[in-house]
């Protein structure tokens, strides 16, 4: 019987970082879909050897590639990907964080539900600035570095898709803002923090802009 295989799209030489996905051809047109859309999901585990590399790149001297991986490694294929056994699923993250990950799958299903009604560009930018708004990192000068482009280009794209950074900031502040208050306990002024707001009060007023009441009121309700 032939072993079972899973299937992890791999960082490319671009510098695109990976979401395991699942396995076979299906899980394949999902990890494109993502890395489309900026996908970036670490994944720790414990050691795992891959069964095999796949780069799209042309063949090269595969003998040193293999000798430094330790497992085959092939050139030419149609993903940048590891193959890993399909038992490495199984295998709990030692650094998950059940919240965040709930919110980042949230919204990148969202990503992929609408991707006939959006741009690639738009969507990535959306799933990169996710990221680094999750991990506090989040800036025009950031996101068009991680789409290797300028400032000044990033802001002209997003304008002729009829957006902006400041835009896609707003929102994606929103609905992670609607998350952590309705989802969790985590205090007020934290949530602010954690979504790059230097003040509470500049916190409190966009939330009372975006739902029309106070954070604490609409915990209340949430709960109720």
């Amino acid at each position: 019987m032939a072993e079972k295989r899973y299937y992890m799209a791999c960082v490319d030489l671009e510098g695109r970082s990976v979401l395991v996905v699942g396995g076979g051809s299906v899980a394949l047109e999902k990890a494109r879909g993502l890395l489309e859309c900026g996908a970036d999901v670490t994944v720790v585990a414990p050691q795992v050897d891959p069964l095999e590399i796949q780069f799209t790149h042309p063949r090269k001297d595969a003998r040193c590639f293999s000798e430094h991986f330790g497992c085959p490694v092939r050139f030419g294929a149609s993903f940048d990907q590891i193959v890993f056994p399909a038992a490495m699923i199984d295998r709990p993250l030692r650094a998950a964080d059940v919240r965040l990950g709930s919110v980042l799958e949230t919204h990148l299903q969202r990503l992929l539900d609408a991707l006939p009604n959006e741009d690639p560009f738009v969507h990535k930018a959306r799933g990169i600035l996710l990221r680094a708004l999750a991990a506090g990192t989040a800036s025009l000068e950031s996101l068009a570095a991680n789409l290797h482009t300028s400032p000044r280009t990033l802001r002209r794209r997003l304008e002729e898709h009829g957006t902006s950074y400041k835009q896609l900031l707003d929102e994606l502040r929103r609905e992670l803002a609607r998350h952590y208050v309705e989802q969790s306990d985590e205090g007020i002024d934290n949530v602010a923090s954690r979504l790059g707001f230097t003040e509470p009060s500049t916190f409190y007023r966009a939330f009372k802009r975006w739902f029309g009441t106070t954070p604490a009121l609409h915990r209340e309700s949430a709960k109720r």
